[in-house]
């Protein structure tokens, strides 16, 4: 049910932001650098380090702040499971998941908690995300997942609208706010699927939460890196087989009409992949210039 807030009742101090990394050098410097620098701020940084080799974790000893966390993990572990280890210890109203080498915006962070706050029926709030080539630094397009569809959706529509058109609509992690219940209440995560992991979760909560809403803002919440070697570069080529397998097990139980979307999305993920190659050979080629 709706309540009046006043923003001011809003602090950050109930959100923490979660960095799950390995290797993250040298971008987790600046990420967390720029976003300590803001710890007055009153939010928390729980940072998942797993047993990196490239001077993250000695870096990372060298940071002392009071609303910083450090957990290291004793030896690698998956991706999912480093991302669940840093989701499962928040203790805070509001969850922000970051990957190392990526930035977003505490205006909007701060927005989108106001948002979920004066209206407690939305569990997510996301936003635009700038795609910047990591090597080149070229920003590349301004994304959009939900992109003609803004404002609030309800979780089934929003489940049914990535059946039927093949996409991500909320888009990366780092461009979403979430409550920390709707996101603790999917874990863990999952990469039996690598290039799907935020997909496959986002669907699990929109199962889970079919009549709350999830919220599409138009404004800028996250600068989204394209980086050689990243989970979104290797598994690029895999990216049709892992949706059509993500939306088989997703889809089970939802019923006849969703099975139908489910089909019309497949082929709207062959067109997709075929555009998404032809830009990351544009990637490629800038990079080896």
């Amino acid at each position: 049910m709706a309540k009046s807030f006043d923003c001011n009742l809003a602090p950050l101090s109930s959100l923490t932001i979660v960095i799950p990394v390995h290797n993250g050098m040298p971008f987790i410097e600046n990420t967390l650098r720029d976003l300590l620098r803001e710890s007055h701020q009153g939010f928390r940084v729980i940072v998942s380090e797993d047993s990196s080799t490239d001077g993250t974790k000695q870096f990372l000893q060298t940071l002392k702040y009071n609303c910083l966390k450090i957990i290291e993990t004793k030896s690698k572990i998956s991706l999912s499971e480093n991302w669940t280890l840093g989701i499962i210890d928040v203790r805070t109203k509001y969850v922000k998941l970051l990957c190392a080498d990526d930035n977003f915006s505490l205006t909007f962070a701060l927005e989108a908690i106001n948002l979920m706050e004066i209206d407690e029926n939305v569990i997510a709030v996301s936003g635009q995300s700038e795609v910047v080539n990591a090597v080149t630094g070229k920003k590349l397009r301004l994304r959009s997942g939900a992109w003609p569809f803004f404002g609030k959706m309800k979780c089934l529509n929003a489940y049914r609208l990535i059946m039927a058109i093949g996409r991500n609509i909320l888009g990366a992690p780092s461009a979403v706010v979430f409550r920390t219940e709707s996101l603790k209440e999917v874990m863990p995560w999952d990469d039996k699927y690598p290039y799907m992991i935020d997909v496959a979760t986002y669907l699990e909560i929109f199962k889970k939460n079919p009549s709350k809403e999830i919220y599409f803002s138009r404004k800028v919440s996250s600068l989204f890196r394209l980086t050689p070697g990243s989970v979104t570069d290797v598994n690029r080529g895999s990216h049709s087989s892992q949706w059509n397998s993500v939306v088989r097990e997703k889809s089970k139980n939802m019923g006849r009409y969703t099975r139908i979307l489910s089909l019309q999305g497949s082929l709207f993920v062959r067109v997709y992949g075929i555009l998404r190659e032809r830009a990351f050979r544009r990637i490629d080629k800038d990079v080896a210039l």
